[in-house]
């Protein structure tokens, strides 16, 4: 018989405890201000699909909005921040040694680098033409001017600029 009280006296003291508690909510999406991660493995189901021009994680109805880290060869090659499926922001990338390889703010500008971090090659628009600028060991080593979309070099003067 003591021991069926021992057993109720327990379990009456758990259940008090339990109705003291503050209630937590476990869904961290809803409590954190922080944007959602997506991190890109091996295989599909690890990988952002654009559909209709916007992008989606796999299975899902609602457009991608969060930040997508690409880490296919086992290193963080390559992030972006997407608002409702579009990217929004400035996409980095690295090599793998973690040297950044390139920075591009989509519709305005590009910078690349090599695995030292000296820098390679820059593009900005300007106006309707990308003016790009080479570099060699920090120099300026040639620029062109080209129409988006087309691969051939226009007249510098079209973008603003002069042979340095």
């Amino acid at each position: 018989m003591t021991d069926i009280l021992r057993i109720t006296a327990i379990c009456a003291s758990l259940l008090l405890l339990m109705s003291c508690q503050e209630r937590v909510d476990h869904n961290p999406a809803a409590t954190s201000s922080e944007p959602e991660v997506f991190v890109g493995y091996e295989g599909i189901t690890n990988r952002l699909i654009l559909r209709n021009g916007l992008f989606y994680k796999p299975f899902e109805t609602e457009p991608f909005s969060g930040r997508y880290e690409d880490r296919t060869d086992g290193y963080l090659a390559w992030e972006q921040t997407y608002e409702k499926g579009v990217p929004i922001g400035v996409r980095y990338s690295w090599y793998k040694n973690g040297q950044i390889k390139s920075e591009t703010a989509i519709g305005i500008s590009y910078r690349g680098f090599d695995e030292d971090g000296a820098l390679t090659q820059q593009a900005d628009l300007t106006g309707d033409y990308w003016l790009y600028t080479f570099y060699y060991k920090g120099q300026a080593t040639g620029m062109a001017c080209k129409l988006p979309g087309l691969n051939e070099n226009v007249d510098l003067e079209l973008c603003g600029a002069s042979i340095p």
